[in-house]
C-alpha cells in the first residue's frame, strides 16, 4: 500500500470527523482504518491512520470486540477459543467468557429435511452496524478528505454466501471508478491513477482474502467493503 499525501481541504483535518470536536482541545487517538483487529498479522505497510478525539475512538471499542468475536464464530462455526479461524477471535473468547456466552446464546441449530444439522447465528445488528459505519466514515475521510457527519441513507450487511444473484449484482456493479471522479488531490484519486492494487470489481485490496474496499461518488458517497471474503458491507450517504 503506497503512502499518498492528502491535498484535500486542510480545514477538515482540524476536527474529529466523527463528532466535530476540535482536535487539540481534547485528547486524541490514532484510529486505524479499518479496525485493526479485522486484519491479520503481518499488517499491511502504510495502514491508513487518522487522528480522532479519544472519546470517539474508545466509544467503539466494545462493539469492535463483539464484531470480531461474532465474525470469528461464524467463520469457524463455534465459539471454542481453540478452534477459531481468526487469531483475534481466539484471543477474545479466551479472555472474555461473558462475551463468548453471549455469542453462543445467539447460535441456533436446525435439522434439514435430509437430516443434516445446520447452524445459524443471529447478530446484534446495531453493534455490527456501529463498526461498519465507523470504518466507512474513516474510509470516506482518509481517502476522499470528506467527513461524513450526516446519518447515512443506508447501512447494509450481508454474507456473500447467502446473497441472491440480484444482491451480488447490485453490490458489485458500477465498477467504473472514473464514472464520477473523487475529490481532486485526494488519496483515492491518486490511488486510482498510480496504484495497481484494484481487483476486477474496482475494489482496492488492502489485504488479500481479508479486506478490500471501494468508494463511489455517484449521487453521494458510498463505501463498500468485503471482509474475509465472507461479509459484504455497504454504507451510503
Amino acid at each position: 500500500m503506497q503512502f499518498f499525501h492528502d491535498f484535500s481541504d486542510e480545514r477538515n483535518k482540524t476536527w474529529c470527523y466523527h463528532c466535530t470536536v476540535t482536535l487539540g482541545v481534547n485528547s486524541t487517538n490514532r484510529e486505524h482504518i479499518p479496525t485493526k483487529s479485522i486484519l491479520t498479522k503481518p499488517y499491511p505497510a502504510n495502514l491508513p491512520v487518522a487522528e480522532v478525539c479519544a472519546s470517539c475512538n474508545e466509544h467503539h471499542s466494545l462493539d469492535e470486540e463483539y464484531f470480531i468475536a461474532f465474525l470469528s464464530a461464524v467463520l469457524t462455526g463455534s465459539t471454542d477459543p481453540n478452534s477459531q479461524e481468526l487469531k483475534a477471535g481466539r484471543s477474545i473468547f479466551s479472555r472474555n467468557k461473558a462475551l463468548r456466552q453471549r455469542v453462543e446464546s445467539n447460535k441456533r441449530e436446525y435439522q434439514t429435511y435430509g437430516g443434516q444439522t445446520n447452524v445459524v447465528w443471529d447478530p446484534e445488528l446495531d453493534r455490527i452496524h456501529s463498526v461498519v459505519l465507523k470504518n466507512a466514515q474513516g474510509h470516506a475521510f482518509y481517502e476522499n478528505g470528506e467527513p461524513m457527519l450526516d446519518e447515512p441513507k443506508a447501512i447494509t450487511v450481508f454474507p456473500l454466501a447467502t446473497a441472491t444473484e440480484e444482491q451480488l449484482a447490485s453490490f458489485f456493479s458500477g465498477s467504473d471508478g472514473l464514472a464520477v471522479w473523487p475529490e481532486v488531490g485526494s488519496r483515492w484519486m491518486q490511488r486510482m491513477v498510480e496504484e495497481q492494487c484494484f481487483d476486477n470489481d474496482g475494489f482496492y485490496i488492502l489485504q488479500p482474502d481479508v479486506y478490500r474496499y471501494r468508494l463511489e461518488f455517484e449521487g453521494g458517497v458510498t463505501v463498500k467493503t468485503v471482509i474475509h471474503e465472507y461479509l459484504a458491507t455497504y454504507v451510503a450517504w
